[in-house]
């Protein structure tokens, strides 16, 4: 790990041959963190459990390091608890049952700028769907939750906060097979006038909506936006074209 300093005790009962690893990290991420792993192999089948929670940590690194995910900045708690059996890795994974929290504070979505995305769909062109690790979209506050069963991680409230934007999504990853089918809907609250000439404060679109689809294999899924499901909006349609038609 990327925790820096931690006290480890190594327990190992008899008769069950249980192994237990506590250890509580310093100041490595400038937070603290605490880990319990439990190995089980008296059972034909080898049974693992691991409970993890982290508060005040950089989520960047943390992520990365535990889960190989950089697409989070910022400081924020986790909260992991998980148990699997088998005889193989494979097993191990299609087991894999738990659930996880997480929550941050002050970060931001590294590799898109979501609200640039959405000024620009606004404006009729849909641009800015690739990775550019430069980009990012900053936040106040995000939070999610997932329920892990059989190898597969569901999670259908994450929700993502800032002055400019609004962000739900709902989706699984299929972690065995390596899939992930998840849908964000981020909502535009408003966008500053390019020009002084509207009323001071007053936006170009409001509430404009945009599902994107995330499809595909972990490291490099397909990332495309949900056009027919913004356009069940008719109204919604209807005041973005008076807007955008206004500011050409």
């Amino acid at each position: 790990g990327t925790f820096g300093a931690c006290a480890a005790d190594l327990d190992l009962t008899d008769g069950s041959h249980t192994v237990v690893v506590r250890h509580t990290d310093a100041a490595g991420n400038q937070g603290s963190a605490s880990r319990t792993f439990t190995v089980d192999g008296t059972n034909p089948s080898t049974v693992i459990g691991a409970n993890l929670t982290a508060d005040g940590v950089s989520t960047l690194p943390f992520l990365k390091d535990a889960a190989n995910f950089d697409w989070l900045a910022g400081r924020g708690r986790v909260h992991i608890a998980v148990g699997a059996q088998g005889q193989s890795e494979r097993q191990l994974i299609q087991t894999l049952n738990g659930k996880a929290e997480l929550t941050v504070a002050n970060g931001a979505l590294v590799g898109f700028n979501i609200t640039e995305i959405l000024r620009n769909a606004a404006e009729g062109r849909l641009t800015g769907l690739d990775r550019n690790p430069a980009a990012k979209t900053d936040f106040s506050e995000m939070a999610a939750s997932v329920l892990i069963t059989g190898g597969t991680a569901q999670n259908q409230d994450l929700r993502i906060t800032s002055p400019l934007i609004r962000i739900t999504g709902a989706g699984a990853v299929n972690l065995s097979g390596g899939l992930v089918d998840y849908t964000v809907k981020p909502k535009l609250v408003t966008v500053a006038q390019p020009s002084a000439t509207p009323a001071a404060g007053q936006g170009i679109v409001s509430g404009l909506e945009i599902p994107v689809k995330i499809q595909g294999a972990w490291e490099k899924p397909e990332i495309k936006p949900d056009l027919s499901a913004a356009l069940r909006d008719p109204n919604q349609v209807i005041e973005a074209a008076k807007e955008v038609g206004k500011n050409l």
